[in-house]
């Protein structure tokens, strides 16, 4: 078990029952926010970035790829950060949310007087929420320090997790050098952490391998229905350009939760910095060809699930896109959360496609489901099968006669899911995540 590591902003309002166990992790205090509205249970100073490498930076975008590796190499080398690595690391005696769904907390009693540090072994916790000042929700040194800590307590194995624990994939084993997440894994094993993946992680159970699992467990997998949808408190909403900052953070973090152990961390790093900018997320919103919708949660505000849906002349294969090669992002509900393949990468390399009016490959009338995402905190409720369900609508509502996708060749429960809902394998495209050439399939299902 590890904890479920979660970012929020410290100018947001704090919510025990869901943040958990909330830690500040900046050097210096968020300016205007008081001690009650900070609802923190630490200040751990320490592990922030040094002084230098934060005016190195300067919170520019374009650095953040080479901020995140330097940073992480300060982090190699500080012992405090330990600290935190055992406070999310778990046991057997994890706290679980209660009846209500709140997660035990420890006071924060004089915590304006600096780094506030539990006596003894740090208590695990259900969910753990690094609390930043940045006014940039995306690119921030709190995200490289979560991504840290996931790579150092999960390790790279044949069958690979998501940060929330979920199976997405079996690959086969890297040759060569170990990855820059094994490395670390090792050194926390001689710390005392947890070396190897954890048979379950945020409180969800860890499948078999695909190929490991037997026929009838398949058989009954494959005859496993779509989960009747849990809408509630929940609200159907056609984004805007308005919405731009929030799909922006919702997209990479969703991102991020999917695939972060799936690559190295430099090229998922890259890969963030390049396809999920702000101008990106809003030149999107501002196409009328490109469909955004999401599940609102009416209490907060907060985006539950969100698809994105292009039409022909903004798809990312045939079609006059510009976007390059890409796929769907998906979270299969309740097959393992599996995810498919990627965002689009706005590098020089797939600045413009070389394709004629309809690529040959991609059905003629069709419409792409581009992204489709769960978030962590709303998952199980049938929120994926819902947003498929609305993809085929919107797609007869426009008059289309095809839906298609892409999915990785290694994301075998996503494709397990798609099969479900009728989808046929029939072409297939590179996808690069920084420097890692990837394959996806790409899938396609004829509308009765």
């Amino acid at each position: 078990m590890i904890a479920d590591i979660a970012l929020k902003r410290a100018y947001e309002p704090a919510r025990p029952e869901v943040d958990g166990y909330r830690i500040l992790v900046d050097r210096l205090w968020p300016r205007g926010v008081s001690k009650e509205k900070a609802a923190l249970d630490e200040w751990d100073k320490a592990t922030a970035p040094s002084l230098e490498l934060r005016t190195w930076w300067g919170h520019d975008p374009a650095r953040y790829a080479d901020f995140a590796e330097r940073y992480r190499a300060e982090l190699d080398e500080n012992p405090e950060v330990q600290h935190l690595v055992e406070l999310v690391r778990g046991a057997d005696g994890a706290v679980e949310p209660d009846a209500d769904g709140a997660c035990s907390r420890a006071g924060a009693d004089g915590v304006e007087s600096g780094a506030v540090r539990a006596s003894g072994e740090p208590a695990p916790h259900a969910r753990v929420t690094l609390v930043y000042g940045a006014k940039d929700a995306v690119f921030n040194h709190a995200h490289v320090l979560r991504n840290y800590l996931i790579e150092t307590l999960v390790p790279k194995t044949h069958t690979i997790l998501n940060s929330n624990g979920y199976e997405i994939a079996t690959i086969p084993a890297r040759v060569g050098r170990a990855t820059d997440g094994e490395a670390r894994a090792e050194r926390a094993t001689g710390a005392g952490a947890a070396g190897v993946a954890p048979a379950t992680m945020g409180g969800t159970r860890q499948q078999q391998p695909q190929e490991q699992r037997s026929e009838e467990d398949q058989r009954k997998q494959q005859k496993q229905s779509p989960k009747a949808p849990d809408l509630t408190g929940l609200t159907l909403h056609r984004l805007t350009p308005d919405d731009a900052k929030q799909l922006q953070w919702v997209s990479a973090r969703t991102f991020e939760d999917t695939f972060l152990l799936t690559s190295e961390p430099r090229d998922n790093d890259e890969f963030i910095a390049e396809a999920f900018t702000l101008e990106e997320i809003t030149r999107q919103l501002r196409d009328e060809r490109m469909l955004h919708f999401a599940l609102v949660e009416d209490a907060t505000g907060e985006i539950a699930a969100f698809t994105k849906l292009n039409l022909e002349g903004a798809q990312t294969e045939g079609g006059g896109s510009t976007l390059g090669p890409t796929g769907v992002d998906a979270h299969a509900e309740d097959a393992s959360n599996a995810d498919a393949a990627r965002d689009a990468k706005n590098s020089a390399a797939h600045s413009a496609v070389d394709s004629p009016a309809h690529s040959t490959a991609i059905p003629q009338n069709s419409l792409e489901i581009h992204r489709l995402y769960v978030t962590s905190r709303f998952k199980r409720r049938g929120l994926g099968s819902y947003l498929m369900q609305l993809a085929h609508d919107t797609a007869r509502e426009q008059g289309c006669g095809w839906l298609w996708l892409g999915v990785w060749q290694y994301n075998f429960a996503a494709q397990q899911f798609y099969a479900g809902w009728g989808f046929e394998r029939f072409s297939e495209h590179t996808f690069v995540v920084g420097s890692d050439p990837q394959v996806d399939f790409l899938l396609k299902k004829r509308l009765a």
